[in-house]
Protein backbone atom coordinates (compact mmCIF):
# COMPACT_ATOMS: atom_id res chain seq x y z
CA UNK A 1 0.00 0.00 0.00
CA UNK A 2 0.84 3.68 -0.68
CA UNK A 3 2.38 5.67 2.79
CA UNK A 4 0.93 8.70 1.10
CA UNK A 5 -0.87 11.60 -0.99
CA UNK A 6 -0.13 14.82 -0.36
CA UNK A 7 -0.04 15.95 3.01
CA UNK A 8 -2.22 12.86 4.07
CA UNK A 9 0.04 9.68 5.72
CA UNK A 10 -2.40 7.13 4.60
CA UNK A 11 -3.07 4.65 7.98
CA UNK A 12 -5.80 2.09 6.42
CA UNK A 13 -7.55 0.48 3.74
CA UNK A 14 -10.96 0.96 4.48
CA UNK A 15 -12.65 0.06 1.15
CA UNK A 16 -13.36 0.60 -2.59
CA UNK A 17 -16.05 2.41 -4.42
CA UNK A 18 -16.70 3.43 -8.50
CA UNK A 19 -14.46 6.53 -7.67
CA UNK A 20 -11.68 4.80 -5.87
CA UNK A 21 -9.85 3.71 -3.22
CA UNK A 22 -11.24 4.45 0.53
CA UNK A 23 -8.48 4.95 3.40
CA UNK A 24 -8.42 6.55 6.54
CA UNK A 25 -5.53 9.10 7.00
CA UNK A 26 -3.75 11.28 8.95
CA UNK A 27 -3.81 14.85 8.14
CA UNK A 28 0.05 15.77 9.22
CA UNK A 29 -0.72 19.46 8.55
CA UNK A 30 -3.64 19.75 10.61
CA UNK A 31 -3.34 16.66 12.92
CA UNK A 32 -6.98 15.47 12.35
CA UNK A 33 -7.94 11.71 10.99
CA UNK A 34 -9.62 12.31 8.08
CA UNK A 35 -11.21 9.71 4.89
CA UNK A 36 -8.89 9.78 1.71
CA UNK A 37 -10.39 8.67 -1.57
CA UNK A 38 -7.61 7.95 -4.23
CA UNK A 39 -9.15 8.55 -7.40
CA UNK A 40 -9.30 5.02 -9.89
CA UNK A 41 -6.24 5.21 -12.76
CA UNK A 42 -8.74 4.70 -15.46
CA UNK A 43 -10.46 8.51 -14.08
CA UNK A 44 -7.27 10.28 -13.01
CA UNK A 45 -6.60 9.37 -16.67
CA UNK A 46 -9.44 10.63 -19.01
CA UNK A 47 -9.24 14.45 -19.19
CA UNK A 48 -12.56 15.28 -19.32
CA UNK A 49 -13.59 13.73 -16.60
CA UNK A 50 -10.82 14.59 -14.50
CA UNK A 51 -11.41 18.00 -15.08
CA UNK A 52 -15.29 17.77 -14.50
CA UNK A 53 -14.51 15.93 -10.96
CA UNK A 54 -11.91 18.26 -9.77
CA UNK A 55 -14.45 20.84 -10.31
CA UNK A 56 -17.11 19.40 -8.50
CA UNK A 57 -15.45 18.32 -5.89
CA UNK A 58 -13.38 21.78 -5.62
CA UNK A 59 -16.85 23.36 -5.08
CA UNK A 60 -18.26 21.33 -2.26
CA UNK A 61 -15.34 22.26 -0.08
CA UNK A 62 -16.96 25.05 0.28
CA UNK A 63 -20.07 24.01 2.03
CA UNK A 64 -19.05 23.85 5.43
CA UNK A 65 -22.73 22.50 7.99
CA UNK A 66 -22.75 19.93 10.82
CA UNK A 67 -24.91 18.26 9.07
CA UNK A 68 -22.91 17.52 5.42
CA UNK A 69 -19.94 15.18 6.12
CA UNK A 70 -16.97 17.88 4.19
CA UNK A 71 -15.07 17.65 1.73
CA UNK A 72 -11.80 19.02 3.14
CA UNK A 73 -9.54 18.89 0.21
CA UNK A 74 -8.72 18.26 -3.40
CA UNK A 75 -5.23 16.92 -4.03
CA UNK A 76 -4.50 17.37 -7.89
CA UNK A 77 -0.71 16.89 -8.54
CA UNK A 78 -0.69 16.39 -12.18
CA UNK A 79 -2.34 15.02 -15.62
CA UNK A 80 -2.82 11.88 -15.44
CA UNK A 81 0.17 10.91 -17.95
CA UNK A 82 2.72 10.38 -15.38
CA UNK A 83 3.16 7.71 -12.97
CA UNK A 84 3.34 9.54 -10.08
CA UNK A 85 0.32 11.56 -10.78
CA UNK A 86 -2.03 12.04 -7.30
CA UNK A 87 -6.06 12.44 -7.88
CA UNK A 88 -7.79 12.33 -4.32
CA UNK A 89 -10.63 14.04 -2.72
CA UNK A 90 -10.07 14.33 1.26
CA UNK A 91 -13.13 13.80 3.43
CA UNK A 92 -14.51 14.19 7.26
CA UNK A 93 -14.13 11.09 8.73
CA UNK A 94 -17.44 10.49 10.26
CA UNK A 95 -16.86 8.57 13.55
CA UNK A 96 -20.29 6.31 13.71
CA UNK A 97 -22.39 3.91 12.27
CA UNK A 98 -24.85 4.81 8.91
CA UNK A 99 -28.58 5.05 9.39
CA UNK A 100 -29.19 2.15 7.92
CA UNK A 101 -27.25 -0.22 10.08
CA UNK A 102 -28.72 1.85 12.98
CA UNK A 103 -32.13 0.93 11.55
CA UNK A 104 -31.18 -2.42 11.18
CA UNK A 105 -34.88 -2.95 10.17
CA UNK A 106 -36.40 -1.91 13.35
CA UNK A 107 -38.28 1.35 13.34
CA UNK A 108 -36.69 4.48 15.57
CA UNK A 109 -38.69 6.43 18.48
CA UNK A 110 -41.04 8.99 16.97
CA UNK A 111 -38.79 11.57 18.71
CA UNK A 112 -35.31 10.48 17.53
CA UNK A 113 -37.18 10.23 13.83
CA UNK A 114 -37.77 13.64 14.00
CA UNK A 115 -34.43 14.47 15.73
CA UNK A 116 -32.96 13.23 12.95
CA UNK A 117 -34.57 14.36 10.30
CA UNK A 118 -34.67 17.68 11.12
CA UNK A 119 -30.92 17.79 11.06
CA UNK A 120 -30.68 16.54 7.55
CA UNK A 121 -32.75 18.67 6.05
CA UNK A 122 -30.79 21.53 7.58
CA UNK A 123 -28.46 20.09 6.16
CA UNK A 124 -29.91 19.41 2.65
CA UNK A 125 -31.14 23.34 2.98
CA UNK A 126 -27.24 24.60 3.07
CA UNK A 127 -26.32 22.50 -0.09
CA UNK A 128 -29.62 23.74 -1.65
CA UNK A 129 -28.54 26.99 -1.08
CA UNK A 130 -25.27 26.63 -2.70
CA UNK A 131 -27.07 25.35 -5.44
CA UNK A 132 -26.37 21.96 -5.40
CA UNK A 133 -29.00 18.52 -4.27
CA UNK A 134 -28.17 15.30 -2.98
CA UNK A 135 -30.02 13.38 -5.02
CA UNK A 136 -29.33 10.43 -3.09
CA UNK A 137 -30.82 10.99 0.49
CA UNK A 138 -31.74 7.34 1.83
CA UNK A 139 -30.20 5.48 5.13
CA UNK A 140 -27.28 4.56 3.64
CA UNK A 141 -26.13 7.99 2.95
CA UNK A 142 -26.48 9.27 6.28
CA UNK A 143 -23.99 8.57 9.19
CA UNK A 144 -24.78 8.92 13.31
CA UNK A 145 -21.82 10.18 15.29
CA UNK A 146 -21.05 9.34 18.83
CA UNK A 147 -22.96 13.07 19.63
CA UNK A 148 -25.90 12.25 18.27
CA UNK A 149 -25.12 14.08 14.92
CA UNK A 150 -26.66 13.29 11.44
CA UNK A 151 -24.52 13.50 8.95
CA UNK A 152 -24.84 13.59 4.93
CA UNK A 153 -22.42 11.22 3.09
CA UNK A 154 -21.38 11.88 -0.12
CA UNK A 155 -22.64 15.33 -0.60
CA UNK A 156 -21.76 16.69 -4.22
CA UNK A 157 -20.84 13.53 -5.39
CA UNK A 158 -23.72 10.72 -5.93
CA UNK A 159 -24.22 11.00 -9.59
CA UNK A 160 -19.90 10.53 -9.79
CA UNK A 161 -20.74 7.19 -7.16
CA UNK A 162 -23.58 5.96 -9.07
CA UNK A 163 -23.89 7.34 -12.45
CA UNK A 164 -26.58 4.61 -13.33
CA UNK A 165 -28.94 5.82 -10.52
CA UNK A 166 -31.21 8.41 -11.54
CA UNK A 167 -30.80 11.39 -9.26
CA UNK A 168 -33.99 11.28 -6.41
CA UNK A 169 -36.07 15.03 -5.46
CA UNK A 170 -34.54 15.33 -1.93
CA UNK A 171 -37.84 16.52 -0.74
CA UNK A 172 -39.41 13.51 -1.84
CA UNK A 173 -36.59 10.75 -0.21
CA UNK A 174 -36.47 13.01 2.81
CA UNK A 175 -40.20 12.22 3.38
CA UNK A 176 -39.44 8.22 1.97
CA UNK A 177 -36.62 8.42 4.37
CA UNK A 178 -38.65 9.94 7.55
CA UNK A 179 -41.04 6.39 6.94
CA UNK A 180 -38.22 3.94 6.79
CA UNK A 181 -36.95 5.72 10.13
CA UNK A 182 -40.23 5.37 11.37
CA UNK A 183 -42.10 2.83 9.93
CA UNK A 184 -44.91 1.74 7.00
CA UNK A 185 -47.35 0.95 9.14
CA UNK A 186 -47.82 3.84 11.86
CA UNK A 187 -50.42 3.30 14.37
CA UNK A 188 -53.82 4.79 14.85
CA UNK A 189 -52.29 8.01 17.09
CA UNK A 190 -51.98 11.98 17.06
CA UNK A 191 -48.46 11.90 16.88
CA UNK A 192 -48.11 8.94 14.04
CA UNK A 193 -50.99 11.26 12.45
CA UNK A 194 -48.56 14.33 12.65
CA UNK A 195 -45.92 12.72 11.28
CA UNK A 196 -48.00 10.83 8.30
CA UNK A 197 -48.69 14.10 7.15
CA UNK A 198 -45.50 15.51 7.10
CA UNK A 199 -44.58 12.13 4.36
CA UNK A 200 -47.74 12.51 2.24
CA UNK A 201 -46.85 16.48 2.00
CA UNK A 202 -43.16 15.50 0.86
CA UNK A 203 -45.06 13.59 -2.42
CA UNK A 204 -45.15 15.50 -5.77
CA UNK A 205 -48.61 14.54 -6.54
CA UNK A 206 -50.05 16.48 -2.77
CA UNK A 207 -51.97 19.59 -3.29
CA UNK A 208 -49.62 21.44 -0.62
CA UNK A 209 -46.34 19.54 -1.00
CA UNK A 210 -43.73 21.31 0.50
CA UNK A 211 -42.30 23.92 -2.00
CA UNK A 212 -38.69 23.60 -0.43
CA UNK A 213 -36.59 21.61 1.82
CA UNK A 214 -36.60 24.88 4.38
CA UNK A 215 -40.41 24.73 4.41
CA UNK A 216 -40.05 21.06 5.44
CA UNK A 217 -37.47 21.60 7.66
CA UNK A 218 -39.97 24.16 9.46
CA UNK A 219 -42.90 21.62 9.86
CA UNK A 220 -40.84 19.07 10.88
CA UNK A 221 -39.53 21.11 13.84
CA UNK A 222 -43.43 21.93 14.96
CA UNK A 223 -43.87 18.43 15.11
CA UNK A 224 -40.89 17.85 16.81
CA UNK A 225 -42.57 20.23 19.51
CA UNK A 226 -45.45 18.42 19.78
CA UNK A 227 -43.82 15.18 20.16
CA UNK A 228 -41.98 16.48 22.99
CA UNK A 229 -45.13 17.77 24.45
CA UNK A 230 -46.73 15.01 24.35
CA UNK A 231 -44.60 12.60 25.45
CA UNK A 232 -45.43 12.38 28.94
CA UNK A 233 -48.91 12.61 28.47
CA UNK A 234 -49.40 9.80 26.04
CA UNK A 235 -47.32 6.14 25.11
CA UNK A 236 -45.17 5.84 22.73
CA UNK A 237 -44.13 3.46 20.77
CA UNK A 238 -41.82 1.17 23.07
CA UNK A 239 -38.47 -1.03 21.71
CA UNK A 240 -39.02 -4.45 19.77
CA UNK A 241 -37.26 -6.76 21.66
CA UNK A 242 -33.73 -7.26 21.81
CA UNK A 243 -33.08 -3.27 20.34
CA UNK A 244 -29.93 -2.54 21.24
CA UNK A 245 -29.62 -0.10 24.41
CA UNK A 246 -26.99 1.82 22.34
CA UNK A 247 -30.40 3.29 20.16
CA UNK A 248 -32.08 4.75 23.36
CA UNK A 249 -28.43 6.10 24.25
CA UNK A 250 -28.69 7.70 20.99
CA UNK A 251 -31.65 8.91 21.72
CA UNK A 252 -31.22 11.14 24.53
CA UNK A 253 -27.58 12.14 23.29
CA UNK A 254 -29.10 13.02 19.85
CA UNK A 255 -32.21 15.03 21.72
CA UNK A 256 -29.60 17.00 23.68
CA UNK A 257 -27.44 17.51 20.86
CA UNK A 258 -30.82 18.96 19.11
CA UNK A 259 -31.62 21.36 22.27
CA UNK A 260 -28.11 22.72 22.07
CA UNK A 261 -28.19 23.43 18.69
CA UNK A 262 -31.78 24.79 18.50
CA UNK A 263 -30.29 27.71 20.88
CA UNK A 264 -27.09 28.43 19.01
CA UNK A 265 -28.91 29.17 15.62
Amino acid sequence: MRESVGAYRLLEHTGEDRLGELHRARDTARGRTVIVRVIHPALRADPARRAALVADASKMTAISHPAVAALFDVVDSGSGADEGDDLALVHEHVDGKTLAATLGGTPLNPRLAAAIAIQIADGLAELHAAGWSHGAVDAAHVAINPRGQAKLLDAGLTHWLDPDRPASDDVAALGSLIESMTGRGLPKAQWADDLRAVIARTRADHPRRFESIPTLAAELRSVSAMLEARADAAPMPRAAAGRPVAVWFLLAVTLLALGAWFLTR
